[in-house]
């Protein structure tokens, strides 16, 4: 028995003994859409690609009317990601009501806008970057959404000096009274102009190359939909059991903190201050919230779709969904007492 046989028996051995590595089967891919819960998600797929191994790009941005779209530096080989989960070109700037982005001393670049693709093109692109990928979506009651999204744009870049009184002043008796004005009043006030001119409507169906209710309601009943993996914020941890299941992945892969409550934080990522706006959207005007109905047909007829087809899939799962989902809630209040959110 020579050495080089008891070399090879060893690393034989040796490669036994060692975990093996899961193959990513299933593979990701999907926009990442702002105001969505889409921060959350980014995070446990950069834990899950770092615990397997796996190659993630969720960062910089996409464009799916690319003919040959490539990842990474230019001077190297093109990347080839097991998940691809970053934002759409020009995203995040619908319903941005400016129109240049300042930096420096001054210098002004025009804000870039979502390109005019259809979802056939936007699948097309995704399966060329990630072959064989699934796809997977995080999604918002789309109200909530819009609100929120204008609170980021206009409330924290100080609009409401201009586009809203800070203050109201009144004579009583003689006297001028001067009250402070609620700050979410004063949000609803800035957001009236915008939503009679449109602005920053539809964005989830737009993202997703959705631009009539025929598209929309064709791709809520398609296989790419029936076979996503889905996550809507109103059930974020059904969502979240779902997807665990569906993936095969270990029970603390999609543990979680809330990345931002701006009723808590009152701040954005900046550190500017945003109103507090809670999800029943109270204190908007009637007349406001049904021209904000009217703007998202299409986005409120692809998030029930969204929210049905996460209850079915989890009441699918049964007693052991309800105690995995019990055991979710229960560890991720463990680790929010542990870990500070802004730390």
């Amino acid at each position: 028995m020579g050495m080089g046989f008891i070399a090879a028996t060893i690393a034989t051995l040796a490669a036994l003994a060692a975990p093996t590595k899961p193959e990513p089967v299933a593979r990701l891919v999907g926009p990442k859409m702002h105001k969505t819960g889409s921060t959350t998600l980014g995070g446990i797929l950069a834990r899950a690609s770092n615990r397997y191994g796996w190659t993630a790009r969720l960062y910089g941005t996409m464009q799916p009317i690319e003919e040959f779209p490539r990842f990474g530096p230019r001077s190297l080989p093109p990347e080839k990601p097991d998940i691809l989960y970053c934002h759409v070109l020009g995203s995040a700037n619908h319903g941005n009501p400016a129109d240049f982005h300042v930096v420096g001393k001054g210098e002004k670049f025009a804000l870039r806008r979502v390109a005019n693709y259809t979802a056939p093109r936007l699948l097309a692109y995704l399966d060329f970057v990630v072959p064989g990928a699934r796809l997977v979506l995080a999604l918002r009651e789309p109200l909530g959404r819009y609100v929120s999204m204008m609170n980021y744009f206009t409330y924290a870049e100080r609009q409401f000096s201009k586009d809203a009184p800070l203050f109201t002043r009144r004579m009583v008796d003689g006297k001028l009274e001067i009250e402070p004005v609620p700050e979410v009043d004063r949000l609803f006030e800035i957001i009236r102009p915008l939503v009679a001119r449109g602005l920053g409507a539809e964005y989830m169906t737009t993202v997703l190359g959705l631009r009539t209710r025929e598209q929309t309601d064709a791709f809520a009943n398609s296989k790419a939909f029936a076979d996503a993996a889905i996550l809507v914020t109103s059930h974020m941890d059904e969502s979240l059991v779902v997807l665990r299941r569906l993936l095969d992945w270990a029970p603390d892969d999609v543990l979680h903190l809330d990345v931002h409550v701006s009723c808590e934080d009152k701040v954005r990522w900046d550190g500017r201050h945003v109103a507090c706006v809670d999800a029943n959207l109270s204190g908007a005007p009637e007349a406001l919230r049904e021209r904000m109905l009217a703007l998202h047909a299409n986005d409120r007829a692809l998030y029930a779709a969204a929210r049905v087809a996460v209850a079915a899939r989890f009441d699918a799962l049964g007693p052991g969904g309800a105690a995995e989902l019990a055991r979710l809630r229960a560890r991720n209040g463990a680790l929010r007492a542990y870990c500070d959110r802004g730390g």
